[in-house]
């Protein structure tokens, strides 16, 4: 998690809740409570937070106006940067299954799990590739380690063209260093739209969450 996420994520927290506890916002950040210590003691300096006693040792945290100012830039780079990587995952995603529909399929295996492979599934809705549950293998299967697409070719695909195939279709989406910062986050633009409206529709199935996040991200991408 980056600092922007950490001291984004500290000040939200303290918003909505001024007296959590430092082991609630590690919980929450999934680090330790002498890291969230930490940072705490650096956002105070800087003026962005306030903290008074209360009883039994409790603090209570007041994000400063400087604070609320802050966070508002924060959330700006953040969401900037995470739409920056929804849309190089949504291009590598169009030109996997574009080699895909070329080497003549028109369906794909994707079992993974993550972002981006649920990027990967909703572009394959919008172009029209269908994935089959039942894994043929005679399907050409798309798995993604992060920072990447990769294409595991069938075997009747492979000779000829086979050493390449052989070795996997890597598409590369970005420099890896900052592409898996960003996917490792759990609290990706994605992950934080897609609870919003978890809120707002409790009825709905984690696929039809994603396909709304998706219909409103391709509005900037």
């Amino acid at each position: 998690m980056s600092k922007i996420e950490h001291d984004l994520r500290i000040l939200e927290a303290l918003e909505r809740n001024p007296e959590t506890t430092q082991a609630n916002l590690a919980a929450q950040l999934g680090v330790a409570v002498g890291s969230v210590n930490w940072y705490l003691k650096r956002l105070i300096r800087k003026g962005y937070v306030k903290a008074t006693k209360m009883e039994r040792r409790r603090l209570k945290y007041f994000v400063t106006s400087e604070g609320l100012a802050v966070k508002t830039r924060l959330t700006s780079q953040y969401m900037e940067a995470s739409l920056q990587v929804y849309r190089e995952l949504r291009q590598a995603a169009r030109e996997t299954l574009s080699r895909v529909r070329e080497a003549g399929y028109t369906a794909v295996r994707a079992d993974g799990k993550g972002e981006a492979m649920e990027i990967f599934r909703l572009t394959c809705l919008e172009e029209g590739v269908d994935i089959e549950k039942t894994s043929p293998a005679s399907l050409p299967e798309v798995e993604t380690d992060g920072t990447r697409f990769v294409i595991n070719w069938p075997v009747e695909r492979r000779g000829g063209l086979a050493d390449e195939l052989q070795t996997q279709l890597i598409l590369r989406v970005a420099p890896a260093q900052r592409i898996r910062a960003m996917l490792v986050q759990q609290d990706t633009l994605l992950s934080v739209w897609r609870e919003r409206l978890r809120r707002a529709h409790p009825g709905l199935s984690d696929l039809a969450l994603c396909q709304m996040v998706f219909e409103r991200l391709s509005q900037n991408g």
